[in-house]
């Protein structure tokens, strides 16, 4: 995977900002507090570091893709910090806004989708577009089991969403050009170069958003990655058993 110099800078930019941060809390945090806190909030600092160490690392060896991984992971505890109302950080004052697109089928949301959203996130405001259903026919060869318009409200719903559209009937690329990105996110399985799928945007509309791919699954409820994996557990579980 080939990576722009844009993911390198943009990924800097981002360890320098959490960073920054992590060192303002160590320094304000009173040392009765932290006994207070217990020995977790010290364990929690500990991880951000750790991430922040390992996406120095992946510039360093020039895996930029990873790195800003690294670095949203970062930005997570920390943020779960924010949530618990123990400290206070102004990300809309360390990052400008970006338009961040993400397209997918979402006929099942799990815990990988949300991690590609919560990922998302931290680039700018998400924008996603779900797939319509003739759309997702003409590629799976079959109907989505649940419809268009039901994905798109649950997708709506979600918190590191700020604005869903159902995709393009005929014209995947007019989605992008619609929403005119600053970033677009890949999934892991969508078959799209991200330097070939910014050529081809720059080509056919004139501006050229800055593509990123999320470099993996993740594996959760006992062993599934996806969507598929659901499918066959529902079959294994309920199909056979009905027959």
């Amino acid at each position: 995977m080939e990576t722009s110099e844009s993911t390198c800078k943009r990924a800097e930019k981002y360890i320098r900002s959490t960073k920054k941060i992590l060192n303002e809390i160590r320094k304000n945090a009173k040392e009765e507090r932290m006994e207070r806190l217990g020995l977790n909030f010290k364990k929690l600092l500990d991880s951000i570091q750790r991430y922040l160490d390992d996406a120095k690392y992946f510039i360093e060896i020039r895996k930029c893709e990873t790195a800003l991984v690294a670095s949203s992971y970062a930005e997570g505890l920390l943020d779960s910090l924010r949530y618990m109302d123990l400290v206070e950080i102004p990300w809309n004052e360390i990052y400008e806004s970006k338009k961040v697109f993400v397209a997918g089928t979402f006929e099942i949301v799990h815990p990988g989708h949300l991690k590609l959203l919560e990922f998302a996130s931290r680039l700018g405001e998400v924008y996603v577009v779900v797939a319509r259903d003739s759309n997702v026919k003409n590629v799976k060869g079959r109907e989505p089991i649940v419809s268009e318009n039901t994905r798109l409200q649950v997708i709506k719903a979600i918190k590191y969403v700020k604005e869903a559209y159902l995709g393009h009937l005929n014209d995947m690329l007019e989605s992008v050009n619609r929403i005119k990105p600053d970033i677009i996110v890949l999934g892991p399985d969508q078959n799209f170069k991200e330097n070939e799928l910014a050529d081809i945007i720059h080509k056919k509309y004139g501006f050229r958003p800055e593509v990123i791919r999320f470099p993996k699954k993740e594996v959760f409820g006992e062993g599934m990655f996806g969507v598929r994996d659901i499918y066959r557990r529902v079959c294994k579980e309920f199909c056979q058993k009905n027959q």
